[in-house]
């Protein structure tokens, strides 16, 4: 039996090693939860916007070989947005509300539209000015209407930019199926509840441990049983890219019935795919409708704006499908014969028109054959970081055009 001192040492040499372990492996918690959050979530259900942002919460994206590589570790705020917090009442704010174009996740915060804008401004402005990034990935412009009326008796901005992607924003009114409009244009409220298969997707994320070290050996478990599983809550169904435009067509036309219906079940917001109907079959009745609704949308958002004695400006973002001459996926024109590239955005441009609300189209400096380069390459239909930067750009020489820079 080994001495009383010697017993006593291994007792503190076990001790220390113990302390070690736990310290060691609270290094590595915290560094994956803070810099390499594993299955990371960024969204949940919400009653009346459909779906949010979490407050505080992290994830990683994975960026392709052919757009750069590398990854971005994508953060949201306590106030439950992309970018630093709210700044104090006494500074001037700019909200921007839109979609994945806006909330930007597939870029570092820095090269954002909303982190761009800002920086410009206030090189020009002698006073604090905070541009808000108010964009949350899979929204349409009827979420978009329901936090900006949220947003602005807290906020008071000095000025809002209310974007629409044409590429797919008319479909989401749809599928959302939080509006209706009435015989005379009115938006009609209508009470959506997300469908048990979207739900349970939701649900199915929160289901993992929330200790990073357990989720990552969950991960590498099931990484081996069962390889690689797309994202469950986004993505769009694989396929020859031949007929995309056709599935998408048959969808969207699925989607509107089910929507007619009045059926109240949403069963998709982030797989948007692309707006088929109104792009495609322009003449249709199911077109006409998504038009009265987009238009009653941006109406009662452009009231909402003058009641608050805010100036609005509506930012059309084009679909690359339609803009870039080049762009590996195109509808084809044979198959298509009323498809004209510019269908989507000129028909929100007619609405703001008709509307008197200022606009500002970026359908022809995002087109031509040299476009592509605005844009990532695979997998993903977004503009990357020269796109942001030349956004951001024509965003702000417009606002000095129209006098609506704070």
């Amino acid at each position: 039996m080994p001495p009383p001192l010697a017993r006593a040492s291994w007792v503190l040499k076990g001790l220390v090693l113990a302390l070690a372990s736990i310290a060691a492996l609270a290094a590595v918690e915290i560094a994956l939860r803070y810099w390499y959050p594993i299955r990371g979530v960024l969204l949940r259900p919400h009653p009346v916007y459909l779906h949010e942002y979490i407050p505080d919460s992290r994830k990683r994206y994975h960026r392709s070989k052919a757009d750069g590589g590398g990854s971005v570790l994508v953060t949201i705020n306590h106030d439950g947005r992309r970018g630093p917090a709210t700044a104090p009442a006494d500074v001037q704010k700019i909200v921007v509300y839109g979609d994945s174009f806006i909330a930007a996740e597939y870029s570092p915060w820095s090269e954002t539209l909303c982190a761009r804008l800002e920086a410009s401004i206030r090189a020009a402005s002698p006073a604090p000015i905070q541009v808000i990034d108010a964009g949350v990935t899979g929204y349409g412009p009827d979420q978009s209407l329901l936090r900006l009326e949220a947003d602005l008796p807290t906020l008071h901005p000095a000025l809002v930019i209310f974007a629409v992607y044409a590429g797919n924003d008319f479909g989401d009114l749809i599928r959302d199926k939080i509006f209706d409009v009435d015989d005379e244009g009115h938006l009609v409220t209508r009470h959506p509840t997300l469908a048990p298969a979207l739900a349970a997707t939701f649900d199915a994320e929160r289901d993992w441990p929330s200790l990073q070290i357990a989720r990552a050996m969950r991960s590498t478990w099931e990484l081996w049983r069962n390889g690689p599983t797309p994202d469950a809550l986004s993505g769009e169904s694989g396929g020859p890219t031949t007929n995309r435009f056709d599935r998408w067509l048959e969808q969207n036309r699925e989607e509107y019935a089910d929507y007619v219906s009045g059926n109240s079940e949403v069963k998709n917001l982030l797989a948007d795919g692309y707006d088929a109907i109104v792009s495609l079959t322009p003449a249709s009745k199911e077109a006409a409708h998504e038009v009265r609704v987009m238009r009653a949308v941006l109406a009662r958002a452009q009231v909402d704006a003058v009641a608050a004695g805010v100036p609005m400006l509506l930012l059309v973002i084009p679909s690359p499908y339609d803009a870039v001459d080049d762009y590996p996926l195109k509808p084809d024109p044979a198959r298509y014969p009323d498809y004209r590239p510019e269908t989507l955005s000129r028909t929100v441009d007619g609405l703001a028109q008709e509307l008197d609300i200022p606009y500002l189209d970026l359908f022809g400096p995002f087109s031509g054959p040299n476009a592509g380069a605005l844009f990532f390459k695979v997998g993903n239909d977004h503009w990357n970081a020269e796109g942001e930067r030349r956004a951001a750009a024509l965003v702000v020489t417009e606002l000095q055009r129209r006098h609506l820079q704070p």
